[in-house]
């Protein structure tokens, strides 16, 4: 394989679809239950979103983002994506099975108070989800390793720590702090599909930071701290996730 060299941040600049540092407060976002802008004390972070500041709560305490977030990369054309932000984990408990973000097509029914398909979902524990014209379950087999890396160990340092998520149609990665996780090679077929996520994925416009599980789980919401969230219309390379 050819190598190519890592874009600087001035070009990285040109993908960026969504940007929220919440130096300026919420913007564009809204606070759905409890949640709240924080200061806190390392000078690099500033202010940040700390999710779920009351009660926990199951699809009860989320940011919603603006319905155009996924939208956007797609109308890009790239045909790729990158979802990245800083979190810690803060005093959250039990969190294994917490969603950290979410996109759907609507917002949760207002009977069952549930989520359905389409949806896309990164979850704490390294794994993530597709089902948006086709479904990807990201399988061990799937995984390159064999195998698929499923912990929260990387959050219970209570450090800040940079999650990102890549995709392009044929690869999916996870990563922390530039270093990688998780990844899945995918041919298209079905249970191996992301392409609905630049076919389609102007149809997740529910876009949720924070929580907001899918069907009937029962998955609290997380109660983490969050910055720098920002979506990207390019697959970011390890070593440019480290430069942002």
């Amino acid at each position: 394989e050819p190598v190519v060299e890592d874009r600087d941040s001035e070009t990285l600049a040109g993908y960026v679809v969504y940007s929220n540092h919440f130096e300026e407060g919420l913007k564009d976002t809204t606070i759905v239950g409890s949640g709240a802008i924080e200061e806190v004390e390392d000078a690099h972070f500033g202010k940040v979103y700390h999710n779920a500041t009351g009660e926990l709560g199951v699809r009860t305490n989320y940011l919603l983002l603006p319905s155009d977030t996924i939208a956007d990369s797609v109308a890009s054309g790239s045909r790729e994506l990158s979802v990245g932000f800083w979190v810690n984990v803060a005093d959250a408990t039990n969190y294994w099975f917490s969603p950290m973000f979410m996109a759907y097509g609507n917002a949760p029914d207002e009977t069952t108070k549930t989520n359905t398909w389409p949806m896309f979902a990164l979850q704490s524990r390294l794994l993530a989800q597709v089902n948006c014209a086709g479904w990807c379950d990201f399988t061990a087999a799937q995984n390159v390793a064999g195998s698929n890396k499923e912990t929260t160990a990387w959050l219970d340092d209570k450090e800040w720590h940079y999650y990102t998520a890549t995709i392009t149609s044929e690869k999916v990665c996870i990563y922390v702090d530039g270093v990688l996780q998780n990844q899945w090679e995918i041919d298209g077929s079905d249970g191996a599909c992301v392409d609905g996520l630049f076919t389609n994925g102007s149809e997740l416009d529910y876009v949720c930071l924070g929580g907001n599980q899918a069907w009937d789980w029962a998955d609290a919401d997380a109660s983490y701290m969050f910055d720098d969230v920002t979506i990207y219309s390019t697959a970011l390379s390890a070593g440019e996730i480290v430069d942002v």
